[in-house]
């Protein structure tokens, strides 16, 4: 008939009886305990953070989910990991959580990109979530922090920007956004132009452009005409007699500086 021991060694004896004849014989049965195995603490990590997973409370240990005792494994996603301990052929098991917390996704904005130098920016985090730290980083070599700051680039140039943020739970995210800001240096306007003096017969002048740094061009030739030409020729009204005109170049850069 089964029956539940105590736990630790007892011996037992058994009499036998035959014939009025008596024998005797003894067992010692060892009853081990239950191993009181621990997984830990539930854990909460960020995305991507390795962690160690170590039992306590048995001789050896087995996890599920492929987790090797006391050795590193980068989590996927919030999950239970369950581990069996063993002790004398005893085995008892526990559960720990693991919280993976996603890391925050990093944007930002600028309220312009280009434009000439000296060039004032204002930048925004647009970062969802409880972000309590920013670092923004230049690579002009500045570096600011806050979530909302203004910089201010003195040199001509494009310029990388990385954002670093911290959320609540202390989950770190950078992005970089290369050659976000632009700068340029203001273009220098200035021409040349033959004949500067018409005639009834020579009423034409033709113009050369030695400007440094546009890329784009705006002529006035002051009688109301206009062109948009790298090196225009034009042709003046001479009937009404000697005149005299103020011609304006503007050179315009790629981001909008103007001469």
């Amino acid at each position: 008939v089964a029956f539940n021991p105590a736990v630790g060694t007892i011996t037992y004896t058994v009499t036998a009886e035959l014939a009025n004849c008596f024998s005797t014989d003894q067992v010692d049965v060892t009853v081990n305990p239950l191993p009181v195995v621990n997984a830990g603490n539930d854990l909460e990590i960020c995305e991507g953070d390795q962690v160690v997973l170590t039992a306590s409370g048995a001789d050896s240990y087995s996890w599920d989910n492929g987790v090797t005792n006391g050795q590193s494994f980068i989590p996927g996603a919030t999950t239970t990991y369950t581990v069996t301990g063993s002790t004398l052929g005893c085995e008892s098991t526990d559960d720990v959580l693991v919280t993976v917390i996603d890391n925050p996704v990093v944007l930002f904005e600028a309220d312009t990109t280009s434009g000439c130098v000296p060039l004032t920016v204002n930048l925004s985090n647009l970062t969802q979530g409880n972000i309590v730290n920013c670092t923004y980083t230049f690579s002009d070599g500045t570096v600011l922090n806050g979530c909302d700051v203004t910089h201010t680039f003195v040199q001509a140039g494009c310029y990388d920007v990385t954002l670093e943020v911290e959320n609540s739970t202390g989950c770190i995210s950078t992005t970089t956004v290369q050659n976000y800001i632009c700068v340029e240096n203001y273009p220098i306007a200035d021409f040349d132009l033959e004949p500067d003096v018409l005639t009834n017969i020579v009423n034409q002048a033709n113009f050369t452009n030695g400007s440094v740094g546009g890329s784009t061009y705006e002529w006035n030739f002051g009688d109301g005409e206009t062109s948009s030409s790298v090196n225009p020729t034009h042709t003046f009204s001479t009937d009404s007699g000697e005149e005299e005109y103020e011609v304006t170049l503007i050179a315009i850069s790629e981001y909008g500086c103007a001469d």
